[in-house]
């Protein structure tokens, strides 16, 4: 990858950690104790049935869209360390070369296809 590629990749990953942020701090309240982590404040409709029921269902769906925005945010973010730090592009499993196709399809890939889909039978 050469510099301006690198740089381009950079500035795609910062743009897109913004509006990640930006989503975030609409759904959550950035939590002071932890980098990277938001809590998502339990809704309070009322105290009858429907509205407890209505109250678990959405801070579960907010919880899990939350959940998955941090794991992005956490991603992006050990990316742009490893693009930094001349380390991009490794499998941390195996060490070898990740592709260039598959790091374009997904550019926070940090495991080469081989170990990604050993991962994911184990999970």
């Amino acid at each position: 990858m050469d510099i301006n590629e690198k740089q381009k990749l950079i500035k795609s990953l910062q743009e897109e950690e913004k509006l990640i942020l930006s989503e975030l701090t609409e759904l959550a309240r950035k939590n002071p104790n932890v980098k990277g982590d938001f809590n998502v404040p339990f809704p309070n409709e009322g105290d009858s049935l429907d509205e407890n029921a209505r109250e678990i269902t959405e801070f579960e769906r907010t919880k899990a869209v939350v959940d998955n925005l941090e794991k992005r945010l956490k991603d992006i973010s050990t990316t742009i360390e490893k693009l930094n730090a001349n380390s991009y592009g490794v499998c941390e499993k195996c060490s070898v070369e990740i592709s260039a196709d598959r790091l374009q399809a997904m550019p926070t890939a940090n495991l080469c296809i081989n170990c990604a889909k050993v991962h994911s039978h184990e999970v």
